[in-house]
């Protein structure tokens, strides 16, 4: 903690890239500039070097040093794993070599609580890392499916886009009941596109639709649930 104080110090923080503010300058330093440096820079292809990385550098004593300093800073270092606010690709690819440490699945699935609360307050960059992350990770996607359903019917198309393309790796039953849950305590976007994704799933959601569209008084909303009607 001392050294990477004094290189935010040293460094007056030229060059410093913030990528999630509740977490101090130092804790990006020890990522990116020891962690990911030291990664770059062996490649993961050094026997040795490889070894040496697995064994001393994990998340649970990233979490131990956050702590150690504060006690409070702990608590949001499952959201700086995936944030990547302003980021060019330059940082946010190298970044990524941190759910490569041998407790990263382990340590986001023991905090999905966190997750599952924060992960749609993240920008844009930080919600697109998360779904690339699950894409991968099949067993933690499926623990996760109404947060999955909020970002199908979220404001940015972009993770809309990313987060439909998983509902298929949902239960069905799952994401259906959520989507209809929107589509009747949503916001009047939020029950636009739940019925755009319903009418997507399958006519056996019709009659669902069908009352929708007889209790909607918005219009908007009434055309999406008219066109999903007669799409099915």
């Amino acid at each position: 903690i001392r050294l990477d104080k004094v290189y935010a110090s040293t460094t007056q923080q030229i060059n410093y890239k913030e990528l999630y503010a509740p977490d101090p300058a130092w804790v990006h330093y020890i990522v990116v500039d020891a962690l990911v440096t030291l990664q770059q820079g062996h490649g993961f292809n050094e026997i040795d070097s490889k070894k040496q990385i697995k064994q001393h550098w994990t998340l649970a004593k990233l979490e131990q040093l956050l702590a150690a300093d504060e006690p409070t800073l702990a608590q949001h270092l499952p959201l700086f794993l995936f944030e990547r606010v302003g980021c060019s690709s330059y940082y946010t690819d190298r970044m990524d070599l941190i759910f490569k440490l041998s407790d990263a699945d382990s340590y986001i699935e023991q905090h999905l609580d966190i997750l599952k609360q924060e992960i749609p307050n993240l920008s844009v960059d930080g919600q697109t890392v998360f779904l690339d992350y699950l894409k991968r990770k099949p067993a933690i996607l499926k623990q996760l499916p109404e947060l999955i359903v909020q970002l199908t019917i979220g404001r940015s198309k972009t993770i809309r886009d990313l987060a439909v393309s998983l509902l298929s790796q949902l239960n069905a039953e799952d994401s259906q009941n959520y989507l209809q849950s929107y589509l009747v305590n949503g916001s009047s976007k939020e029950r636009g596109f739940a019925a755009e994704l319903l009418a997507r799933l399958g006519e056996h959601n019709l009659a669902v639709l069908e009352q929708a569209l007889e209790n909607e008084k918005q219009k908007s909303v009434q055309q999406m649930l008219s066109m999903a009607v007669k799409r099915l």
